[in-house]
């Protein structure tokens, strides 16, 4: 009995082959578990990047609504440093003959494209008895907001709405002809 037990004490502990396979197997599960880690931290600040520029866009879209942006113009552009995020900047689109606003995913055989022209065509006949071009009752705001994702690309975010055109060129008057006059008080303000 004296020549068996040393023999199993010897086969008691782990081979090197073992452990090395252990240590191989636990770095292939932390690689790939961190790898998922990476990606999961990434796709949260995408998305909470995209929400963000969806956030602000539409913040702009109704101070445009509401007639608070002062000298809008088309390709007016810049960032949103006051609010705190000076990472996104943003541009805006008027009408939709505007350069600013033109998606180069749009297929020219597509019918957003043919609706698109018959609105440029509708708003350059639309003249007034005395010759003058009127405004059309909306106009297409695009406002595209810029941003960097994750893993440093730039990315973009796009709004695009139609709007009273009395509040995108602060046409009060046009805003009293097409509404009328509710208040007094409110005249009287403007």
């Amino acid at each position: 009995m004296s020549a068996a037990s040393p023999r199993f004490l010897w086969r008691r502990g782990f081979t090197l082959m073992e452990v090395m396979v252990a240590v191989m197997l636990i770095a292939v599960a932390m690689t790939t578990l961190m790898q998922l880690r990476n990606d999961s931290v990434g796709r949260a600040a995408n998305g909470r990047s995209l929400s963000v520029a969806a956030r602000l866009a539409s913040q702009l879209l109704h101070e445009i609504e509401a007639a608070q942006v002062l000298d809008l113009f088309d390709g007016m552009n810049g960032d949103f440093a006051e609010d705190g995020f000076d990472d996104f900047s943003y541009v805006i689109a008027l009408g939709d003959g505007s350069n600013y606003a033109e998606n180069d995913d749009i297929d020219s055989n597509s019918p957003e494209w043919a609706w698109r022209d018959s609105l440029r065509e509708r708003e350059e006949d639309r003249v007034d008895e005395e010759g003058d071009a009127q405004r059309p009752e909306k106009t297409r705001v695009v406002i595209r907001v810029q941003y960097l994702s994750f893993d440093l690309e730039e990315r973009e975010y796009r709004l695009e709405a139609m709007i009273d055109s009395w509040a995108v060129y602060r046409d009060f008057e046009l805003y009293r002809e097409l509404w009328g006059s509710n208040n007094e008080d409110r005249d009287a303000i403007q």
